[in-house]
């Protein structure tokens, strides 16, 4: 991927995608053609099993680094069950 930075702290950086060079097995194409334009929906490229495990990481992260908690505290995130329904979430 191409990127460019656009704010550097301390202890992390933001950046802007630019350009996708080759992309990930598990990314796909996202449901909603404002992805990407109105911030609402981060996740959309990525395949929801996916997701679930994405999101789960980043709460078990946050609970060990602020509150000292170890991370298999935190159980796995319920998918959707519409999603579920429909095969979306395999």
């Amino acid at each position: 991927m191409e990127a460019e930075l656009t704010e550097v702290k301390k202890n992390f950086a933001r950046a802007r995608l630019l350009h996708v060079i080759e992309p990930s097995p598990e990314r796909v194409a996202p449901e909603c053609a404002h992805f990407g334009a109105c911030g609402g929906c981060q996740y959309q490229h990525i395949a929801y099993a996916t997701q679930l495990r994405v999101k789960h990481k980043q709460i078990a992260d946050l609970f060990q680094r602020i509150g000292g908690l170890h991370p298999e505290v935190v159980l796995p995130v319920v998918p959707c069950p519409q999603l579920m329904a429909t095969g979306i979430a395999s």
